[in-house]
């Protein structure tokens, strides 16, 4: 069994540096829905810093579909500075092992900590429990939202039986450990979610002829917020592939359905997206998100809320990814929009598991970075050729 890892990096803990000793002041930043980068700065003399320091990130935004957004950024002022809010937020990070606390975020777009919670008398715990942390009531957003729920199935892209559920196999991939061939979906597509039984798949549907693959790697909960603090940063599990001629491995490849957003893609493959990158990095507010999974098909939607602690997973994306039962394990991906024999180039950014319940309009999801922290690094994610 691997080594449990240390306490895990996130990109919010990146920009609690930069706020601390690069930019003082820095607050985060976003896109907006046309791609303009909106910068936070609590000391607006640091707008020099701020650009020195996001170029490089802000240049990789600018691909896809906001491939034409403005280069300068829109500069607004800021209460708090990144640093003070995500102290904020691991303050109150305890309460996600509440049945009523949902998530916690810190929110660059409104500049405070956001926490979902079930009802009224939840929220009033939240507030109770902030006020007796000294959190700022202004430096506090609690709001009511759905129960999260995973996107498996009981009845587009690759579809995968484990037990009596359906699941999306999520990307081919290679251990670069082991060297073992192997695909990624969600670990609550597997017998034991969040910790390894060496269960088997299926596909289409489970039966002896129909086996894929078996379970090669996935994980306890592991320290990380503070002492008795555990978690994960993905949902997600390795499963070994087994020779089955009906489902040849297709390295780099995702199915290419038609398109939608705000509701579902079709499920009629037209072709497939060709991975030639990983995504890394930050997924800012307001970037671009596409996934292929076998109930709803490809659909796109911008991301809410960037790098969010659900439960015991934390750094995860929401986005307004169009998604339903049966997409858990479906590949996340960025489209470039290029053209010719670029026109389905994507980067690989990870794996959706669920949604707020009754809301198929919103998706959670894992990123790649966080799934090889969890799980150990991966190789041969992109078509031959580009070398991921």
């Amino acid at each position: 069994s691997r080594a449990a890892p240390r306490a895990p990096w996130t990109p919010d803990d990146e920009l609690a540096r930069v706020a601390r000793a690069e930019v003082p002041g820095f607050a985060g930043y976003w896109l907006r829905d046309d791609g303009t980068p909106v910068v936070r700065l609590v000391d607006p003399s640091r707008r020099a810093a701020a650009e020195r320091y996001l170029a490089p990130h802000l240049a990789a935004a600018r691909r896809g579909r906001h491939a034409g957004a403005a280069r300068t950024p829109v500069f607004l002022g800021a209460a708090y500075d990144f640093a003070r809010l995500k102290g904020w937020a691991d303050a109150l990070h305890p309460l996600l092992a509440r049945s009523d606390v949902f998530m916690i975020d810190v929110d660059e777009v409104e500049n405070r900590v956001l926490v979902g919670a079930a009802d009224g008398a939840a929220v009033a715990a939240v507030r109770a429990e902030a006020a007796r942390l000294g959190v700022p009531a202004a430096a506090l957003e609690v709001r009511t939202q759905p129960r999260p729920e995973v996107r498996d199935s009981l009845r587009g892209g690759v579809q995968i039986a484990f037990g009596t559920s359906l699941c999306t196999l999520g990307f081919n991939a290679t251990s670069v450990a082991s060297g073992q061939s192997l695909f990624v979906t969600n670990s609550h597509c597997t017998l034991t979610n969040f910790g390894f039984d060496g269960g088997t798949f299926y596909h289409p549907v489970v039966g002896a002829a129909n086996v894929i693959g078996r379970e090669i790697a996935d994980r306890g909960l592991y320290p990380c917020n503070g002492p008795g603090s555990l978690c994960r940063k993905s949902d997600a599990a390795y499963v070994g592939h087994l020779p089955n001629a009906s489902h040849p491995v297709a390295q780099g490849a995702i199915v290419r359905t038609a398109w939608a957003s705000g509701g579902p893609g079709g499920t009629t493959a037209i072709g497939a997206f060709d991975i030639v990158a990983r995504y890394t990095g930050f997924t800012p507010v307001g970037s671009w998100l596409d996934k292929t999974g076998r109930t709803t098909g490809s659909t796109y939607g911008q991301v809410t809320n960037s790098c969010v602690s659900f439960g015991t997973l934390v750094c995860q994306d929401v986005s307004k990814v169009y998604s339903q039962g049966g997409d858990s394990g479906a590949p996340v991906y960025v489209y470039l929009g290029g053209s010719g024999a670029a026109e389905n180039d994507v980067q690989l950014q990870g794996i959706l598991w669920g949604g707020p319940s009754g809301d198929p309009t919103t998706s959670y999801s894992s990123r790649l970075s966080g799934i090889e922290a969890d799980l150990g690094a991966l190789t041969g994610l992109c078509r031959p050729g580009y070398g991921c």
